[in-house]
């Protein structure tokens, strides 16, 4: 692992000298402890791809989570603090992890798919996307659905995605009889085809580092229901207009919205129009204009 990663500092030392740039972004592999070592004339940015205390969220045990507060201070305190910019994706992370370091800047990920995807909310099927790991909680949908099943006979659960997690969550739909409602969908290289043949998106992860799934499901015309876990889904969701937020593990008050989103179609329609119409703030032309002005922000120090 040493020499491997010795061989990639000095054959990027190689290329960015050859090349000059005026901006050096690390998008969080390996080079991101290492690139401000490599001097020269350019600006460097550290972009996170998740929030930036996801080491202490994944952490399970109490040895996991002192190991991942030794490697937050020394990343995030020696490392990060060689970089110029540093790019967090929810103004929640900015706040909470970072208050009023200047070297912040909040850039949301971009949505990439066409506009040509669009739910007429007419079919009775509730979706949703993830992994099938701890951290998106599954097991609450499940639990959710099966307090407003009975209320609902024609309508279903897909959720779509693969993980170490399947057999777990097929023996929960299982012991609740719910086989024939809902469906473990496995992977799917379409999933804004079969968004646009749902008519409301389900998401209770206990965390996510922005949540992009909720603004591709709104760009499909889709309501979303979420709680309200940090850090993203607040970013995302206008509460009440484009969706609902859900305060962490209520899962009465989550399974009252999702029912009251089955019951009424209007309200499906109107959240649905709203949420697309949201979902443009996460348009690639916006979110590139930020990157560009936060460029020539750099490039003003430089010269």
């Amino acid at each position: 692992m040493f020499l491997k990663r010795r061989l990639h500092k000095e054959k990027l030392r190689t290329v960015l000298h050859h090349i000059n740039p005026d901006v050096v972004i690390s998008t969080g592999g390996s080079e991101k402890f290492f690139l401000p070592d490599i001097k020269g004339k350019w600006k460097l940015i550290r972009e996170m791809h998740m929030a930036s205390n996801y080491r202490i969220l994944y952490a399970k045990t109490k040895k996991e989570r002192f190991m991942a507060s030794l490697l937050n201070k020394w990343e995030y305190n020696l490392i990060i603090s060689k970089y110029d910019k540093l790019v967090l994706l929810t103004n929640e992370d900015k706040f909470f992890n970072w208050g009023n370091n200047q070297k912040i800047k909040v850039i949301p990920n971009p949505i990439t798919i066409e506009k040509k995807y669009k739910s007429n909310l007419n079919n009775h099927i509730i979706i949703s996307c993830g992994r099938l790991s701890a951290e998106k909680n599954f097991s609450s949908l499940i639990r959710i659905f099966h307090k407003i099943a009975d209320k609902v006979p024609d309508w279903q659960l897909y959720i779509y995605g693969c993980g170490v997690l399947e057999k777990q969550l097929q023996d929960e739909i299982d012991y609740y009889k719910l086989s024939d409602r809902i469906l473990l969908m496995g992977f799917t290289y379409d999933v804004f085809h079969v968004m646009e043949n749902a008519s409301i998106f389900a998401l209770t992860s206990d965390y996510e580092g922005f949540g992009l799934v909720l603004v591709e499901a709104m760009t499909c015309n889709l309501p979303v229901i979420s709680f309200d876990c940090p850090h993203g889904p607040k970013n995302i969701i206008n509460n009440n207009i484009d969706g609902f937020l859900i305060g962490e593990k209520d899962e009465e008050e989550y399974a009252k919205k999702l029912l009251y989103l089955i019951k009424n179609k209007d309200m499906r329609i109107l959240m649905g129009n709203n949420a697309k119409n949201s979902a443009n703030k996460f348009s690639m032309d916006k979110i590139m204009n930020k990157w560009i002005a936060l460029f020539n922000e750099l490039q003003k120090k430089i010269d």
